[in-house]
């Protein structure tokens, strides 16, 4: 469960960096701060391989944040595109 939570925080930090782009100049910033979460998402993944498929039960908790970040994640990008 903890990876599963760490995995929605960092996903928050991604989309909240995306939320910030309005410009090219804030767009440069996203690409140094997403850089910057680079090590997090290579260690969280290679915890989620280790770990295997999480439980129904996990997926089915955390179902609702994950569609939530991946609809504004999805909005964001639209935003600036």
């Amino acid at each position: 469960e903890q990876n599963m939570k760490a995995g929605v925080d960092l996903m928050d930090q991604m989309v909240t960096v995306l939320e910030k782009v309005s410009s090219k100049e804030t767009a440069q910033k996203a690409v140094e701060a997403m850089k910057g979460l680079a090590p997090q998402m290579k260690k969280l993944a290679e915890a989620g391989k280790a770990l295997g498929e999480p439980a129904k039960e996990l997926k089915e908790k955390y179902e609702p944040q994950m569609k939530a970040l991946q609809e504004r994640m999805r909005k964001a990008m639209m935003d600036f595109a």
